[in-house]
């Protein structure tokens, strides 16, 4: 399995670095729009993962996939904000928290599971298509348009942002590298080989 897949460190980076303008592109062209354009991303973005033919191109459709995954999630907070009142709120609230629960806890079992009766790591990814597909087709159907608020938004936020963090993930990772530990707290096999009691007293 190719280590972007294990990783997903370019997933996780265009996620978070984005999410913030998702939420605001939401507020400036409507929750309910941005939410449906971030889905179609999502599901485009994993069929292309899907059916990548280098790891070039798994890697940029990781990246596709994060950006579109910063698009739908704030819209999800937003639409429940706007659609609950009260006690109906904080039960939706509930609801979402709890379907992330379960997302993280059950999330590594199944794709065990679907790389074990797949053979394979594309099924991971292409499991997406289907679910993605029908929510795309019965989603407008149950999702009424709110209205829109003229927001404007911030282009050198939007460009800043990302900046700074390639750069702090950049020096996080150059200081792991020197120090010997990879920038996971463990020491590299190099350290290991060279002193064999530095893995027994880490």
């Amino acid at each position: 399995m190719p280590a972007i897949v294990r990783r997903g460190k370019h997933y996780i980076f265009a996620l978070a670095v984005l999410v913030v303008t998702g939420a605001r592109l939401g507020d400036s062209h409507g929750h309910r729009t941005m939410f449906f354009l971030g889905l179609f991303g999502f599901t485009a973005a994993s069929l292309a993962c899907g059916l990548a033919p280098t790891g070039a191109v798994l890697v940029a459709a990781r990246i596709c996939q994060g950006a579109a995954a910063a698009l739908l999630l704030p819209q999800v907070l937003s639409l429940i904000q706007l659609s609950f009142e009260g006690a109906a709120r904080a039960r939706a609230l509930g609801l979402y928290s709890m379907v992330l629960a379960l997302g993280v806890a059950l999330g590594q079992v199944a794709g065990g599971v679907i790389v074990t009766l797949g053979g394979s790591w594309r099924p991971i990814f292409l499991v997406n298509v289907p679910v993605g597909a029908v929510l795309l087709v019965i989603g407008p159907r149950l999702m009424p348009p709110e209205p829109r608020r003229s927001v404007r938004l911030d282009l050198p936020g939007v460009v800043l942002l990302p900046a700074a963090w390639a750069r702090s993930s950049y020096r996080w990772y150059s200081a792991g590298n020197s120090t010997g530990r990879c920038g996971r707290g463990r020491p590299s096999r190099r350290d290991a080989l060279r002193s064999p009691s530095s893995v027994s007293t880490s």
